[in-house]
């Protein structure tokens, strides 16, 4: 296993909390507007289920799947103090949010948010609820 798998390991299973068989997953919630705008999707990151989806205003749901690489750059940004402000448009965050539309899209980060799974096989689908339930925009 190389040390960049080793990381990414270690930091997935440190987020975890298990109590009386729920699973609490800690998720990071950002709104996605066109630069200057209002906010026009909401997308949300788990690593602790490798969980990257954007939900858009007519309630579509777009999940990204990302290379290892990548969560590793992820979990270094994430792991940071974020504030409620944009992050910039070279980060990993934007590149897996928006991808090649950062030059049009700003991403802010939102909150942290604590998502409660009953078994880590339903943790898709309470994720993608999650998207849904805490849209703002």
């Amino acid at each position: 296993m190389r040390a960049s798998q080793r990381t990414l390991a270690l930091v997935l299973r440190r987020g975890l909390l298990n109590t009386a068989g729920v699973v609490t997953l800690r998720t990071w919630a950002f709104a996605i507007a066109f630069q200057p705008g209002t906010a026009v999707a909401h997308a949300l990151i788990c690593p602790d289920a490798r969980y990257i989806a954007v939900r858009w205003p007519d309630g579509r749901l777009d999940r990204r799947h990302v290379p290892l690489s990548l969560w590793v750059g992820l979990l270094q940004e994430l792991a940071r103090d974020l504030v409620a402000q944009p992050v910039t448009p070279s980060s990993v965050i934007s590149t897996v949010l928006v991808g090649s539309l950062g030059a049009l899209m700003r991403v802010s980060f939102a909150e942290i948010q604590a998502v409660d799974v009953g078994r880590m096989e339903d943790a898709e689908t309470v994720l993608d609820d999650a998207t849904r339930s805490s849209q703002t925009v």
